[in-house]
């Protein structure tokens, strides 16, 4: 009941200009993201996305970001085939598509792969799966076993990981499924929780494998997010063999390409 009314709240939150009313909505951050496990955690990112998200045009385009263009510098030219993680409405799939390649795609929300599937030209389209995060990384859904030139995790999904061992296991995955693969990946640094817990005695250090180099926290503009430093992210890259042929930390959602 709790974690329901908490939940229910945080969905429905609007930003007011009220100091107490932003100290409710940390303290029911922080609660939540205590009480609710990982599955549940992806299932409020998709609530979260269906409430707030899913309605932006830009989901429903069919062309890259800049940034995103630039990257593919790194990916082999076209017709080979590009994997998409977290492929939202499918706009990186459809921009995919026009530029030649071919694609598959894996998004968890239902209604967003039946927009993909009726959006994508078919012969281009090698097929789409219905499939979280921990449904992968707990290889409840396997990854496709096709030729694969490049992957791509949908713009800003690292954010929205429910731990850091889901995108440990998801990177030892990869790794392992598509070798010397590149990948082309986004985090977020605009993003920066302040937990009332960074105000404790024992929350000062964060070694690189310690619980709080992650930390969740229900965002009013980004939703549920996990927030782990960027020099986190690129030491689990290291650790399993990526080398990093690009990366910029500057912009809101700094970005990697790795092989």
């Amino acid at each position: 009941m709790l974690k329901t009314l908490l939940t229910d709240y945080l969905l429905n939150f609007k930003v007011k200009r009220s100091r107490i009313r932003r100290v409710i909505h940390r303290l029911c951050s922080e609660a939540v993201s205590r009480l609710l496990s990982d599955h549940e955690w992806e299932l409020l990112t998709q609530e979260w996305y269906a409430k707030q998200q899913w309605s932006i045009e830009l989901y429903e385009s069919d062309v890259l970001f800049e940034w995103e263009n630039n990257a593919l510098r790194y990916f082999p030219k076209p017709p080979c085939s590009i994997l998409v993680l977290a492929a939202g409405k499918g706009r990186e799939l459809r921009a995919l598509i026009k530029m030649g390649y071919s694609v598959f795609g894996i998004e968890m929300d239902r209604d967003c792969l039946k927009l993909i599937q009726d959006s994508c030209h078919f012969d281009k389209l090698l097929g789409v799966t219905r499939a979280s995060f921990l449904d992968i990384t707990s290889q409840k859904e396997k990854l496709p076993k096709i030729p694969i030139g490049g992957i791509i995790i949908g713009w800003g999904a690292l954010v929205n990981l429910p731990s850091k061992e889901v995108i440990v296991e998801l990177m030892r995955l990869l790794a392992a499924h598509y070798p010397k693969t590149p990948i082309l990946l986004s985090g977020s640094s605009a993003y920066r929780p302040r937990s009332l817990l960074n105000y404790l005695p024992w929350n000062k250090t964060s070694p690189v494998n310690d619980v709080t180099d992650f930390r969740r926290w229900f965002d009013q503009g980004y939703g549920p997010c996990g927030n782990i430093k960027v020099d986190a992210l690129e030491r689990i890259f290291c650790s399993f063999g990526y080398d990093i042929l690009y990366r910029n930390k500057k912009d809101e959602y700094p970005h990697w390409v790795l092989r």
